[in-house]
């Protein structure tokens, strides 16, 4: 009996340590970034292998400076692609082809948007850099 007291009490010693050593979790994963999408649609819902597809995206206000939009998309086949543009209005339209070795089914993606956030604004403070994400999915039949 006094063995497993031992034994009880070293787990006890070795379990709080671990957890000590252990560092904080991170509170920036606990935060949803700020959207500056008001809407964010695909041309079509579905389409096939090797046609065009066109993603259009509208801002809450125009940025006046150059915003850089990111499109990661998985296709049914594992496949990923990118596709970049940028835009200094209040909208952008992004266009890609779909590629023969997509497979067939849902295709996801994810848009999202960042400014450089380099130098000063009118108002001599610097500029913040805003990042917005947008998910969605269409088919390919």
């Amino acid at each position: 009996m006094a063995h497993l007291l031992r034994f009880f009490a070293l787990l006890l010693l070795i379990g709080s340590m671990t957890q000590a050593a252990a560092p904080p979790p991170l509170a920036a994963h606990s935060l949803l970034p700020i959207t500056q999408f008001t809407e964010v649609k695909v041309a079509s819902t579905a389409l096939h292998l090797g046609q065009a597809q066109q993603l259009s995206a509208k801002f809450e206000r125009s940025p006046g400076e150059l915003v850089i939009l990111l499109l990661a998309l998985t296709y049914p086949s594992g496949l990923k692609r990118t596709v970049v543009g940028s835009t200094s209005t209040g909208e952008a339209t992004l266009a890609w082809q779909i590629p023969p070795e997509a497979g067939f089914g849902k295709v996801t993606y994810q848009l999202s948007t960042s400014g450089c956030g380099c130098g000063y604004g009118q108002d001599g403070k610097p500029k913040v850099a805003l990042q917005s994400f947008a998910e969605g999915s269409f088919m390919i039949k």
